[in-house]
Formats: C-alpha cells, sequence, structure tokens
C-alpha cells in the first residue's frame, strides 16, 4: 500500500511542475508579445536611442504586472499541492487503502487533487487557502444539494456541519459526481451518527 501511495505523491508533484511550469509559460509568452509589439513599433518610429535603453523601463513595468497576476496563482497551488503531499504521505494501513479505492472510483486519466481526504485525524478538506480538519466525532450532519443552472453548467456543493456550529464547504462541477457518492458511502467511517440529507 506504500508503494501506491508513493506513486501518487510522485504523480502529484509531476503534475504541480506542469501546472506551474504552464503559468511560468503563460507568463513569458505575454512578455515576449509585449517585447515583440514594442519592438515593432520601435522600428517604425526611427529612434536614435537603442531599444533596450527605450524599451526596458516599460519590459520592467510589464513583467510586474504579470508577476502581480501570477505569483498569488503560483502561491495557492504550490501551498494547495504542499498540504495534501503532506497529508497523504501521513496516511496509515487502512486510510491509504481508503485513499486507493477512492482514486478507482473516481474516472481519472492521472492522479488529481482530492478535494477531501479521509485520515485517521479526521476528514480533511483542502481548499484553497487552507486545510480543514473535522474531527471524527464532531460531524452532525452533510447537506449535499444538486443543481442544473442550465446554460451556466450544473453543480453540487457539499456542506458539513459541526457540532461547534462550524459550516466547511465543498463545490463540484457536475449534479452527481462520483467523489460526493464516495463521501455518501464512507463517512459513516469516520462517525456512524452523522445525518445525510440531499437536496433536488
Amino acid at each position: 500500500m506504500k508503494h501506491f501511495i508513493n506513486i501518487e505523491i510522485q504523480n502529484l508533484r509531476t503534475l504541480r511542475k506542469i501546472v506551474l511550469s504552464i503559468l511560468l509559460l503563460i507568463n513569458f509568452g505575454l512578455l515576449g508579445f509585449f517585447i515583440y509589439s514594442m519592438y515593432d513599433a520601435y522600428q517604425d518610429r526611427n529612434l536614435l536611442l537603442g531599444f533596450l535603453s527605450h524599451s526596458l523601463p516599460s519590459i520592467l513595468y510589464i513583467q510586474l504586472a504579470l508577476a502581480l497576476l501570477f505569483a498569488p496563482l503560483i502561491w495557492i497551488i504550490n501551498r494547495r499541492f504542499r498540504f495534501i503531499l503532506f497529508e497523504m504521505n501521513d496516511l496509515k494501513e487502512e486510510y491509504a487503502m481508503l485513499y486507493q479505492d477512492y482514486c478507482n472510483s473516481v474516472p481519472r486519466m492521472f492522479s488529481t487533487l482530492p478535494q477531501y481526504l479521509f485520515s485517521q485525524k479526521g476528514l480533511l478538506v483542502f481548499n484553497n487557502l487552507k486545510r480543514v480538519t473535522i474531527l471524527p466525532k464532531s460531524i452532525e450532519s452533510i447537506s449535499i444539494r444538486r443543481m442544473d443552472m442550465g446554460r451556466f453548467g450544473k453543480k453540487c456543493d457539499v456542506q458539513i456541519l459541526e457540532s461547534n456550529s462550524r459550516t466547511t464547504k465543498m463545490s463540484f462541477a457536475s449534479i452527481y459526481p462520483e467523489e460526493v457518492e464516495f463521501l455518501k458511502q464512507h463517512i459513516r467511517l469516520v462517525n456512524t451518527r452523522i445525518a445525510i440529507y440531499e437536496e433536488a
């Protein structure tokens, strides 16, 4: 089972590299487009000042603007991957087997980031900016709401209510996602008294 988790972790690390590389390529592609446009305009103007001397401040300004756009995305993606990789590496044998069942029940061509993870710590929910640890005995109910919004798409919202009145939410981009079905089937392994409510 440790072998499966190690392969999954390696695949997720590869996925992280691919995603971050794509963002960097988009950044440098946009920067290259602006440099090409500036060079084209520079040639038409017949300026005595060299191209770099004339355009460098503008190039640096554009790169700063792109960095302000892409740096938060890179930070969020890297942080989410780090949370999940750490928790996956920490899974005990029975929860590693449960995660393998999860992977087999969710259609995928390559390893993907799970929105939640069953762990010896409880139910772990991974949002973009934080990791929520829901203790086993604190979960009171789960509410599932499925919505068909016509041309705006389909959506399934899951709300987890805890005994301290804290609510944790997850959203999926289909009405009947396999991730939610797996959660319904296995959530009582965490707490046998959890109530499950479904809204049409």
